[in-house]
């Protein structure tokens, strides 16, 4: 019976746990559903990119991994159309004020004269290492009548 030694056995692991690390890493680049990215940073770079160059599968790959497809491919085409297409975005701050897995952005709409008076603020949420934009976005909204303004009569 031949003894492998520990050396050897190593060298043959080695090859094993690159190709899986390669390979993880192909399938989260590959565009098969929603990325994120790996810091809020990041996040709010890409998600500018992806408006301003009215890229939605980039779009598309912000969306939390609970949205489904359709939603996401909604969305996306809502965020499009809501960009005029003489608006560019940049990030102008980023902050972690609320809790460490919740950012918030605050981004700047410029026209083609540089007026900036297109403000726009996003919230992205961390999901399993990754920064997203949440999937939970607007749905807390209480729909209903609102609260009477007037004093009541006595």
């Amino acid at each position: 019976m031949t003894r492998r030694s520990g050396w050897s056995c190593r060298r043959d692991v080695v090859p094993l746990v690159l190709a899986g690390v390669l390979l993880s890493g192909a399938c989260a680049a590959s565009g098969g559903g929603p990325a994120g990215a790996e810091s809020p940073r990041a996040a709010a770079e890409a998600y500018v990119e992806a408006l301003n160059s009215k890229n939605g599968q980039a779009l598309r790959d912000l969306f939390a991994p609970t949205y489904s497809e359709d939603r996401r491919e909604a969305e996306a085409s809502r965020l499009l159309g809501e960009l005029g297409d003489g608006v560019r975005l940049k990030v102008v701050d980023v902050t972690q004020d609320v809790s460490p897995k919740v950012a918030s952005l605050r981004l700047g709409g410029f026209d083609k004269s540089g007026d900036g008076g297109h403000p726009e603020y996003v919230q992205l949420t961390e999901d399993d290492g990754w920064w997203v934009l949440p999937a939970d976005a607007g749905d807390g909204a209480v729909k209903g009548p609102t609260a009477d303004t007037e004093r009541p009569s006595s």
